[in-house]
């Protein structure tokens, strides 16, 4: 894992450029967006997330770095992983192959990313390509050099219900921590359906203020966390007489 990195920081070296989600609501430390594609309840739906962490106080500077992420989404969304083919590869077949490891038809989507080493320019900020694989109860998500498949890290976001909670990995990097910090993503995934079955499903209500909440907490490796609401507005059924 450490030898991708070095390679990865190599290689993207001097052509990183951060992205800045569009739309975000602000927390004390981190921008979070998620919007459903569908407004409509109990219909097949994509989603756009996004986020982008920082230090408080110094929005320009290295955050720490992430320790893990749960995200809570609009209660009674439902995924179903068997509406698309599954990437089953091993963390070992990940390690070696990158966004290669995985089938072709598993991916969902493919995303800017970005991330801080703390060396500062030209190295900083890291700019890498985030491969969203559809799992076996689980998202996966493969961090490439930008337009390759060699990868210095992946995450297995596991899903139960409507919670996605992603276990981000330790890399090593360079001041004050000796850490890599991830900065920012950004992917959508469009509407997956077969057989009758979506990957993912809207809830079967609207609330009554007409908005879907997704709630996310990112955790850090100096102890910080911050929690960011997002929300999807959304219709009420019509009755049909």
């Amino acid at each position: 894992m450490r030898r991708h990195l070095v390679v990865s920081i190599a290689a993207v070296a001097g052509i990183a450029a951060a992205a800045t989600p569009a739309s975000a609501e602000s927390g004390r430390l981190a921008d979070f967006t998620m919007r459903l594609s569908s407004k409509q309840p109990g219909t097949p739906t994509g989603f756009h997330t996004q986020f982008r962490l920082r230090k408080e106080g110094d929005p320009d500077a290295k955050p720490s770095a992430l320790r893990g992420a749960v995200i809570h989404l609009p209660s009674g969304l439902r995924f179903d992983n068997a509406a698309a083919p599954q990437c089953t590869a091993s963390d070992a077949e990940l390690s070696v192959l990158g966004s290669d490891a995985c089938p072709p038809g598993s991916q969902l989507a493919v995303g800017p990313f970005t991330a801080m080493t703390g060396f500062g320019p030209p190295i900083d900020p890291l700019m890498g390509d985030d491969h969203v694989f559809n799992g076996p109860g689980q998202i996966i998500e493969v961090i490439t050099v930008h337009g390759g498949s060699a990868s210095p890290a992946f995450d297995r976001l596991t899903i139960k219900g409507s919670t996605l909670t992603a276990h981000p990995p330790a890399a090593p990097g360079g001041p004050p921590d000796g850490q890599t910090a991830v900065r920012s993503s950004d992917f959508a995934v469009p509407v997956r359906t077969a057989a009758g079955r979506s990957l993912v499903t809207t809830p079967p209500k609207c609330p009554k203020k007409r908005r879907w909440i997704t709630t996310a907490t990112f955790r850090f490796a100096n102890g910080d966390a911050d929690t960011v609401l997002s929300a999807t507005p959304c219709r009420h059924r019509r009755i049909r007489r």
